[in-house]
């Protein structure tokens, strides 16, 4: 299909036959008649009941569909399924919730637009992180493939129209594309299109030692929604902040004046120069890119913030990116939030929060804090002139990638103010950050559960 092009033909037709099941599950959550949901789950088991292929087999693309769509009407998952089927069913963990709280919202342009980027990001982690690794298999690669047929293999080249068939173009169109709509296609095509942004050439050029060994560093966009609500109180405190530092831009702007002007606002300092130039008037100067803010949170997402007992470490620090994500909204103020951590020897950066939604990640791998400080700093300093604040919060010392010596000499020499919130360290982990870095940048809470009074007491110092 065109909305795929490019891709392997195999690997389109998986995506797109997930596509299709998504919007058979999103139709069923859609209504709520009873009526129609017992027709549609007759259809749906009927579809079901048609996929023979044995699970035991690489899957086929109706066979892949059949089983996500199996395993999220509570009928499970076969034990014989093959390991290809088990890693898609655990890559969309989480899909069909998402896509009930689509379903649920009232307003039908809002909801659209959440479910095409739903369906985008979900098949664009998808292929990602599990199809694009699978070996493809056409079938006539090897002389001895005579005559083998499989019904997981791409199809052939459809026949030339013939003349009287151009009516049915629409109708073959939609099918290629699993039933999604031309737009909804082109978005999908897009989310593909877009990979992992690989920032390994930025961090060596900022990296100023040279005898420094820099790791491989890529950017990458959230792609699992955070389940996780703001805390009210969080909230509140925070947005005060925010507000008592607008207000007083506010009120610094209104004692700024351009003087000496030849018309505007009569300027009761000036009137000696009357029979001077007439240059007696002033006007207030409009603010600048100097008030700009903008302020980026860089958290530790190694193995170490998976924890331990009922709340763990990264769900208590997420509930204040949360909160602090909501706390900004309206106000004057640029926010990125990322997780960083260490996978397969690469610093991985994932951001937390575009487009006013939060993402969530699972934690692992080491602790690269001065790469990614510094690939975080690299992003934050190419957005121009204005104040510009990096705020590392971690639970223990980097080890491994650059140091964070590195990282803290190039935020100077860009002019960002680096702070660092350490959560529950050991004496000597909290004696090498006050060694390393620059005295009064450095905040140390006992334990996650009082990062948001950290951050509240770091803002009041920094913006206020």
């Amino acid at each position: 299909a065109a909305a795929l092009a490019g891709l392997p033909s195999l690997h389109k037709a998986f995506l797109m036959a997930l596509a299709y099941a998504f919007e058979h599950l999103f139709i069923r959550f859609l209504e709520k008649k009873p009526v129609f949901d017992r027709y549609l789950d007759r259809y749906l088991e009927g579809l079901l009941a048609g996929e023979t292929r044995d699970p035991g087999l690489p899957p086929s693309p109706g066979s892949l569909a059949a089983a996500w769509l199996s395993l999220t009407m509570g009928k499970g998952v076969d034990e014989r399924s093959h390991p290809d089927t088990v890693d898609v069913l655990a890559a969309l963990d989480g899909a069909a919730g998402e896509l009930r709280w689509i379903a649920g919202e009232p307003v039908p342009g809002r909801r659209r637009e959440a479910r095409a980027e739903f369906y985008v990001r979900a098949l664009r982690g998808l292929y990602d992180e599990v199809i694009s690794r699978w070996d493809i298999f056409e079938p006539g690669d090897e002389e001895d493939a005579v005559n083998l047929r499989d019904e997981a293999a791409p199809p052939g080249e459809l026949p030339e129209p013939e003349e009287g068939e151009e009516e049915e173009k629409g109708e073959s169109e939609a099918a290629e594309t699993g039933g999604l709509s031309p737009e909804l296609a082109e978005e999908v095509e897009r989310i593909l299109e877009e990979g992992d942004q690989d920032l390994s050439r930025q961090v060596s050029l900022a990296v100023a030692d040279p005898e420094a060994r820099a790791m491989p560093t890529r950017f990458r966009k959230g792609r699992a929604l955070s389940s996780v609500r703001p805390d009210p109180l969080t909230v509140a405190r925070l947005r005060r902040i925010f507000a008592r530092r607008e207000d007083a831009l506010a009120r610094a702007r209104r004692r700024r004046f351009v003087r000496g002007l030849s018309e505007g606002q009569v300027d009761a300092r000036r009137l000696f120069r009357v029979g001077l130039d007439g240059r007696v008037f002033r006007a207030r100067e409009n603010p600048g890119d100097d008030e700009r803010l903008s302020l980026s949170i860089v958290a530790d997402a190694s193995a170490s913030m998976s924890g331990k007992g009922v709340e763990k470490p990264w769900q208590a620090a997420e509930r204040v990116f949360v909160s602090l994500a909501e706390a900004a909204r309206g106000f004057e103020a640029e926010l990125s939030i990322l997780g960083y951590c260490e996978e397969e020897k690469i610093c991985t950066l994932t951001e937390l929060y575009s487009g006013g939604r939060f993402y969530t990640l699972v934690p692992a791998g080491r602790t690269p804090s001065g790469q990614a400080i510094l690939a975080a700093a690299s992003r934050l300093g190419s957005r121009g002139p204005g104040r510009s604040i990096l705020v590392h919060v971690t639970d223990g010392a980097s080890n491994c990638g650059l140091p964070l010596s590195e990282a803290r000499d190039f935020c100077r020499k860009r002019g960002i103010e680096m702070y660092t919130v350490g959560i529950g360290m050991n004496p000597q982990t909290r004696d090498f950050l006050l060694a390393s870095l620059p005295e009064g940048s450095v905040f140390f809470m006992k334990d996650v559960r009082f990062l948001a009074e950290g951050l509240e007491r770091l803002f009041r110092k920094t913006l206020l």
